[in-house]
């Protein structure tokens, strides 16, 4: 995987606006899409919206990764469940990776919330689908997102 020179690590350590922050305790990238291969298994949560948001995964969920495409999903039930979902926004934007999250707040335990799960101490979150302009990346235009923790 390759992050390149001019993609920035985002962090929420800088709080100047009034209104509503993230918790802090995580950093977020996207790497070179197309430099990304390999299984990803997200073993704590998964959220996609709708049946596929799984806040407590009771097995993995594997997503078979290719130049930053998912060509596969694989698993249980809940796999199947989240394939569905996936197929039936008829997007195939929805397969690609749009970013990663590093969590790192030690206070953060699973608890069925993305906010607070994609920050607990060690974990990875991958984004799937949109991805935000902040990310200065390819740019990758869907129909919603996701995110799946590992």
């Amino acid at each position: 995987m390759n992050s390149g020179t001019y993609r920035p690590v985002l962090s929420e350590l800088w709080c100047h606006t009034p209104g509503a922050h993230f918790p802090l305790g995580q950093i977020a990238w996207a790497p070179i899409e197309e430099s990304i291969n390999g299984d990803i298994v997200f073993d704590c949560s998964f959220y996609a919206g709708g049946p596929a948001d799984l806040p407590n995964l009771h097995e993995p969920i594997t997503f078979h990764v290719k130049k930053g495409v998912c060509f596969k999903i694989s698993g249980g039930e809940e796999a199947k469940l989240a394939r569905q979902w996936l197929d039936s926004l008829n997007d195939p934007g929805m397969y690609h990776e749009a970013h990663i999250c590093y969590g790192f707040n030690p206070g953060a335990r699973p608890s069925g919330i993305c906010v607070e799960d994609e920050r607990i101490w060690g974990v990875t979150e991958w984004g799937f689908g949109h991805q935000g302009i902040q990310f200065k990346a390819g740019g990758v235009s869907a129909i919603s997102h996701l995110d799946g923790i590992c």
